[in-house]
């Protein structure tokens, strides 16, 4: 069941999703690394954590899904690394509540996003590879979240041409040339 947000969710969708399908694996938020959700937010994600448990102890619930870890992009914009938005998130939770926030599946999405024409296509393995090694480093260091499973909710190659044309106006305004 995917949450879009870790703002407070009414407890009212919470108990009708959990009663609807008990056991569920939760998805509480995609890429808050790259949409600003506040790393500090972590009471809104503490309250629906123990919102969900109450309405279904047998619940499943994954961590903010960072996109990233270490690597943001080549030849964007740029955004906050999923290692830094951890870093302020944990060291937030710990702040209020003494503890690393209550996950069943640490989660990330895995993309190598190259928009630089001089490196296309972005088929690069060594990148995600990297992501997922430097992830499960991370999470091994913090003696409570040792071997905790990792989940990867997305993976994808974002351009499979090895040429590219941009419309002028973002990333979504590219157009594929070349051979694929």
């Amino acid at each position: 069941l995917y949450l879009s947000t870790i703002s407070p969710v009414p407890l009212a969708q919470i108990n009708a999703a959990a009663a609807a399908a008990p056991g569920s694996t939760w998805y509480v938020t995609g890429e808050p690394n790259v949409n600003w959700v506040d790393p500090s937010s972590s009471v809104a994600y503490h309250d629906t954590y123990a919102a969900i448990k109450a309405a279904d102890p047998t619940a499943k619930i994954t961590s903010p899904s960072i996109l990233n870890f270490d690597f943001t992009c080549i030849g964007c914009g740029g955004y906050m690394s999923g290692h830094t938005w951890l870093d302020t998130y944990i060291s937030s939770y710990k702040a209020i509540y003494n503890t690393n926030p209550p996950v069943d599946y640490w989660a990330i999405a895995v993309y190598p996003i190259i928009w630089d024409a001089g490196q296309l296509p972005t088929v690069r393995s060594d990148i995600v590879i990297d992501q997922m090694t430097a992830y499960r480093a991370y999470l091994d260091a913090m003696p409570s979240e040792v071997g905790k499973p990792i989940v990867m909710t997305e993976f994808g190659l974002h351009w499979g041409f090895d040429e590219i044309t941009f419309d002028g106006s973002t990333c979504s305004g590219a157009y594929p040339q070349g051979t694929y």
